[in-house]
């Protein structure tokens, strides 16, 4: 008797024109919306792939889609492919090779495999020589495409917002005819690292979960809807924490695995301090348990905690139990709280590096607009180092500007007036109105990106300075593009400059996140103008 399953075959529609132009997850959120039923979605540069395991699904998803339209409203480019093969699920370290008893197997299924090491997840180039010209490179390649559009002299928009592209006009500015502008643009001066090379991440989140082997808290990974949590043992080999905060997971972890209850949740773990001899000293660490549906006897677990690592070291731990409690970390000789709700940057180092750049770029500003603001720490520090009198932030994070208010109270800045907003930029662009040429402009959004009204409000406005501070170098290249790309309307076949335009004049890279495959990225963006001062 033949004990074999039937293999499964399946069969796919390709979406050629698709991967340039579509947002995979926004792909995904339409098909679930309009019902759309596939095994599986798989993905490459050029195009998209819908896997399905039954003609009747297939049938269903291809008359949808060819009833979608795409970039310039133009269809999607469809073709069906009959007994596709599809791809392996498996877990490929950087730079590794599967061994023997790690190759895939022959089923059609998906296979997951679990990692060798954390350490190749978390850290893959602290090891290679090559780090810092690899992460070099990597910024270069995003930002390469976007600065040549601009230097060609290609529009963001035209009439009715519709993106079009052209060549720069005849008559063009001596400022895109400059040599200094085109090295400024695509010239990457070299990594600035700190001292500081292991244990210098300041914030953890860390998943408690119950399994066969009892409780395990660490990092973890997904593979599609599935994950692998490591145990604290097996976060001893990380180089990213503190030694600090891998003995907190050890004791977490042994007093969770005292009791049978189930349990699964969180453990965000902070900490503050200063960096000596080449070392991140770790002074105080807020410590909060964010686990579901388990009763923690919470002063039971903090006496627990508190006497077993009290003999280990110098640190001050602090438990948040109603987001109330934070820690103090002193940078440039003011103050600043932590909550376990609010953004900090996670190398101290290599943020004051950062700081003193900035405070390089600017001279004695009579106002500072923080964009994007956070708890208002870059702001906050640049009036201080640079005697600035005024500060006006905006960031859509309510904790993070009360924060930002408070933490500025604190700073005893009794000569320095300072207006917080909350809420997005793009609906506070007013604040603009009153830009003038000797205030200093710092965007610091998160990875997606400042919105395009923001970027338009700038390019309109009379700041002649910005400085761009961005963990994303895509997010960062597309914005790079629509502050400097030539933006004009033809009228009676001459060029009308709708608004004046940003040109690049310094990007620099910091190694905030040491043996990771990210950099933090620093751009100079001035003015545009010709010799006569006006473009």
């Amino acid at each position: 008797m033949n004990d074999e399953q039937p293999q499964k075959e399946y069969t796919a529609i390709r979406i050629h024109n698709a991967g340039k132009f579509l947002k995979v997850s926004k792909f995904k959120q339409e098909l679930k919306t309009n019902d759309v039923d596939f095994y599986r979605l798989e993905t490459t540069n050029a195009f998209i792939s819908l896997v399905f395991d039954a003609p009747e699904k297939l049938a269903f998803a291809q008359e949808w889609l060819q009833k979608q339209k795409n970039y310039q409203d133009k269809p999607y480019k469809l073709s069906i492919i009959e007994n596709y093969q599809v791809q392996q699920s498996t877990y490929k370290p950087n730079n590794t090779v599967p061994s023997s008893e790690e190759s895939l197997s022959e089923s059609s299924e998906p296979v997951q495999t679990t990692p060798k090491t954390l350490f190749e997840i978390t850290q893959p180039l602290l090891n290679n020589p090559n780090e810092l010209l690899l992460k070099q490179k990597s910024v270069r390649n995003a930002l390469h495409h976007q600065l040549t559009r601009t230097l060609k002299g290609q529009t963001i928009q035209s009439q009715n917002n519709i993106k079009k592209t052209h060549q720069l006009p005849k008559i063009v500015p001596k400022y895109f005819a400059n040599e200094q502008v085109r090295k400024n643009s695509f010239h990457l001066h070299e990594i600035t690292s700190g001292k500081v090379t292991s244990g210098y991440r300041t914030k953890g989140e860390f998943m408690i979960q119950r399994d066969t082997d009892g409780v395990k808290i660490g990092s973890f990974y997904r593979i599609k809807d599935q994950f692998h949590v490591f145990s604290a043992e097996e976060m001893q080999e990380n180089k990213l924490f503190p030694v600090q905060t891998l003995k907190l997971l050890q004791i977490v972890q042994n007093y969770f695995n005292q009791n049978q209850q189930e349990i699964k949740g969180l453990l965000v773990v902070k900490t503050s301090g200063d960096v000596e001899n080449e070392e991140f000293k770790v002074k105080q660490m807020l410590i909060k348990l964010d686990l579901e549906n388990t009763t923690v006897n919470q002063q039971e677990f903090q006496m627990y905690v508190k006497s077993e690592i009290k003999n280990m070291f110098e640190t001050e731990l602090v438990f948040d139990t109603d987001k109330n409690q934070f820690i103090t970390q002193q940078l440039f000789g003011l103050s600043f709280r932590i909550y376990s709700e609010s953004f900090f940057q996670q190398n101290i180092e290599v943020f004051q590096l950062i700081c003193k750049q900035i405070k390089d770029y600017s001279s004695n500003p009579k106002c500072i607009y923080d964009i994007c603001c956070g708890t208002g720490v870059i702001g906050q520090i640049m009036a201080r180092l640079t005697d600035c009198k005024k500060i006006i932030g905006v960031d859509i994070v309510p904790e993070a500007i009360q924060s930002a208010q408070e933490q500025f109270q604190l700073n005893n800045f009794t000569d320095t007036e300072a207006t917080y907003i909350c809420g997005p930029v793009e609906k506070h662009l007013d604040i603009f109105n009153d830009c003038s040429s000797d205030d200093f402009v710092i965007l610091d959004p998160p990875r997606s990106g400042l919105h395009p009204k923001v970027l338009k409000a700038l390019r309109q406005s009379n700041a002649q300075q910005l400085v761009y501070v961005s963990c994303n170098p895509k997010s960062l290249a597309a914005d790079l593009y629509g502050l400097t790309a030539i933006d004009c309307e033809y009228m009676k076949s001459q060029p009308v400059f709708q608004s004046i335009p940003f040109c690049i004049k310094e990007t620099k890279l910091f190694n905030m996140f040491v043996g990771c495959e990210h950099v933090e990225t620093v751009v100079v963006l001035q003015r545009c103008k010709d010799a006569e001062g006006t473009i």
